[in-house]
């Protein structure tokens, strides 16, 4: 395994791109358990200093808590909360002090979370937030280069602190949300449609517009969508959401 977390970071987004979830993980989990004592530090000494060993085991861990996910949030993350609908508030402030490689062992962990969320598998995910959020605290993250793994992260914590949402997938027939990051508010909550319960199962295809999907087009989000609609059983229900980026970016 790389002793290169930038080289793994890409490599996960590759296989994300291929919809080959459980390999990125693993090549993950590979880089944790290879370079036990690489570390991110502690820069307003909130948070203690994170070890790739640590992460291993609170990604590794079994044990799963009896509490919906939004209660989990509200007793471990408490501040989560507080966040939702309101803006960064972080104008003017500069880039933290982590070297390049702690920032993509920061990124590594923001991507293990929304993987686990794509999947619906969010057994493990609170233990290990409650863990990094004192460590990123209010750091300008934005402003670096995992500005991107960042914000799904900062997406994914809120989303987490709503009720309703699962901690694994529902035994109700899916329906598919096939789409860009909007497609993440609505996913795992459970809806009744013509009288009968569906789970509202997430199909990201990060950073889709419509342009990507002209015939002519063979940027990556396009080969992205084709992986993502490899995913989706024939003859199942899936509602489309894309084209919003679009509009923003005029």
């Amino acid at each position: 395994m790389p002793q290169s977390a930038s080289y793994v970071l890409n490599l996960a987004h590759t296989l994300e791109i291929e919809s080959r979830y459980d390999e990125a993980l693993e090549a993950i989990m590979g880089y944790f358990e290879a370079n036990p004592a690489v570390s991110i530090r502690s820069l307003d000494g909130k948070g203690a200093e994170l070890s790739c060993q640590e992460l291993l085991t609170l990604c590794s861990s079994h044990e799963r808590a009896s509490q919906p996910l939004h209660e989990q949030m509200a007793e471990l993350c408490p501040e989560v909360a507080g966040t939702i609908g309101k803006g960064s508030g972080k104008s003017g402030q500069t880039p933290p002090a982590w070297q390049p490689d702690e920032l993509d062992l920061l990124a590594l962990v923001f991507t293990v979370v929304k993987i686990w969320f794509v999947k619906g598998e969010l057994g493990q995910a609170v233990q290990l937030i409650s863990r990094v959020e004192p460590l990123r605290g209010n750091h300008a993250l934005h402003l670096t280069n995992i500005r991107n793994e960042h914000a799904y992260w900062c997406c994914i914590i809120q989303l987490l602190s709503i009720p309703g949402i699962r901690a694994s997938p529902s035994e109700h027939e899916p329906i598919y949300l096939v789409g860009d990051s909007h497609s993440l508010s609505p996913s795992w909550r459970t809806i009744e449609f013509k009288n009968q319960p569906r789970v509202l199962a997430n199909r990201l295809v990060t950073g889709l517009k419509a342009w990507h999907m002209r015939p002519e087009s063979n940027f990556f989000p396009k080969h992205d969508l084709m992986s993502t609609l490899q995913t989706v059983p024939d003859g199942a229900c899936a509602i489309f959401i894309f084209g919003e980026i679009d509009c923003r970016e005029g």
